[in-house]
């Protein structure tokens, strides 16, 4: 059961990187109709880096269902998993959220410019 949560989980970040990546494609059309500056760039650096994270994910879950999985890999608390697995993530879901935003955030304004 731990593994069908594991690979439905990395499923789940794959469904992130798919939303950043048409993002992108919707913010560089957006940038090129009102002509102002381009930041859909920070969005496919987002969806890499959790691209990344996702990886290193499913390198974890190779290593904890085998039987030659080493420590650095079985602990989630380990330096490994925290360079190539949080701080990816939490700057990839950062800096996507942030481009967001400030790209798409008149959506919710209620002042009509």
């Amino acid at each position: 059961m731990k593994l069908l949560i594991a690979v439905i989980g990395t499923a789940g970040l794959g469904s992130v990187i798919w939303l950043f990546l048409i993002l992108a494609r919707l913010t560089k059309k957006w940038e090129v109709v009102t002509k102002s500056r381009s930041l859909y760039r920070l969005l496919n650096v987002g969806a890499a880096l959790i691209a990344l994270a996702s990886l290193t994910r499913l390198v974890r879950i190779g290593y904890l269902y085998s039987s030659a999985g080493s420590a650095a890999f079985r602990e989630p608390e380990s330096w490994f998993y925290l360079c190539f697995y949080y701080i990816p993530l939490i700057v990839g879901a950062g800096t996507s959220l942030v481009v967001t935003w400030r790209n798409w955030g008149w959506l919710l304004s209620e002042d009509a410019d």
